[in-house]
């Protein structure tokens, strides 16, 4: 019997336009404008610290983190085996050791199959008409899951570079040129594993500045690195006190750092600025509330800051400055912030023409740096920050056989 097109099983069925950005609903991802059209892209992040309330959202979850646990649990094997090899083909005095109750341990575990769920992410989603429609540009990135990981496009690459894992810090870098196929750069890059950290790409280097690790030391060190596989330490102790959670943005060539937490826990209100990540100098201090976890870019000789944690909770203000950070005014209420809620741990984006993205991230729950809801809505200001307006995104579901 032939088969025509209508009752082939192999046939490949057209793609499903559904409304939503298609991504789940999170914060701490990183977001970045890639390539000449400039396609928006999303990339890991957490999933969302509070149960949803409806049952289907529920299941929804449950069956997402059940497969990347698989998927986890298959990458981990396969990197298991292959640093087994490795120390198989090594000198026996030159063998890694472990002892006693650790081995046991591992062991056991390795018997019984034990793997804890993750709770982030390791998709790429892509959008190349501003965020109106999303596509899946990799469901399942080589990459460890992370969140609060630096991502930017650099040297015609998309970037990503440590980040906090399920299990720990990490300080890997990997790059794709597409987003779809990633390549492992360095598996572990010279400075110390590392999350909340400021990262970007300027004057043809990759910049790591600052951060916290998983014991929440935090770092006032800068790296930087051309290829992402040499990195020098411009310097271990910058100007400014150890920090984490602060925004670091480049505006007219220049490196551009703003508020974050210290060690006490203390926020700031401060701008730093460098030309070359080794000589700081404070600009500003006490221009807007102080904060963490808050978003900023860069358009046009001007800075544009938004949102972040600060003491009373999430916030949802606007602030642009126009002279380098020296001086700053709010463009949103201040009562009522932006039209968008308030949020931390978002993304933000600005396009060439200075149209600005603004992507999921943490709503408002009390005072916690933690709680909220998380998010996957999408808004855009065409005004420079002016106002801003809800994008009715679809997404395009990946196309199926039979």
């Amino acid at each position: 019997m032939a088969l025509n097109a209508a009752t082939d099983p192999f046939r490949k069925k057209a793609p499903t336009i559904k409304l939503g950005t298609g991504w789940a609903p999170r914060f701490g991802h990183a977001s970045l404008i890639f390539g000449a059209s400039g396609h928006i892209f999303v990339l890991g992040g957490n999933m969302s610290p509070v149960e949803k309330s409806a049952a289907a959202e529920e299941e929804k979850q449950k069956s997402e983190k059940d497969t990347m646990a698989s998927e986890i649990r298959r990458r981990k094997e396969e990197r298991a085996k292959k640093e087994a090899e490795e120390e198989a083909a090594k000198p026996a005095k030159a063998r890694k050791k472990i002892k006693g109750k650790k081995a046991a341990a591992a062991a056991a575990a390795a018997e019984a199959g034990e793997e804890k769920p993750s709770t982030r992410y390791f998709d790429v989603w892509l959008s190349r008409d501003g965020g109106n429609l999303w596509e899946v540009a990799c469901e399942a990135a080589p990459w460890v899951s992370r969140s609060n990981f630096g991502a930017v496009a650099h040297e015609g690459r998309i970037w990503v570079v440590g980040g906090a894992g399920d299990a720990k810090h990490l300080n890997d870098v990997w790059c794709s040129a597409t987003g779809e196929e990633w390549v492992e750069v360095s598996r572990k890059a010279p400075f110390a594993a590392r999350a909340f950290f400021g990262c970007a790409s300027h004057m043809h280097h990759l910049y790591v500045v600052g951060g916290a690790s998983s014991r929440c030391d935090l770092f006032h060190d800068v790296w930087r690195s051309k290829d992402g596989e040499g990195w020098e330490c411009v310097t271990e102790a910058a100007e400014w006190s150890p920090r984490a959670s602060a925004c670091l943005v480049v505006c007219d060539g220049t490196l551009f750092m703003l508020g974050g937490y210290d060690r006490s826990g203390a926020l700031y209100s401060e701008v730093w600025r460098s030309m070359d990540g080794r000589h700081w100098r404070m600009v500003c201090e006490g221009a807007w509330p102080v904060r963490c976890m808050a978003s900023a870019v860069a358009h046009d000789g001007a800075l544009y800051m938004m949102g972040g944690w600060g003491p009373e909770g999430k916030l949802g203000d606007v602030w642009k400055s126009t002279d380098l950070g020296r001086t700053w005014t709010e463009l949103s209420n201040h009562a009522m912030g932006a039209e968008w809620s308030r949020r931390a741990h978002f993304g933000l984006l600005c396009h060439e023409t200075g149209s600005m993205t603004l992507l999921g991230g943490l709503n408002s729950s009390g005072t916690s740096r933690s709680m909220g809801q998380a998010l996957s809505d999408c808004w855009r200001s065409t005004d420079l920050a002016l106002s801003w307006e809800q994008v009715e995104s679809k997404y395009m579901t990946k196309p199926k056989f039979g």
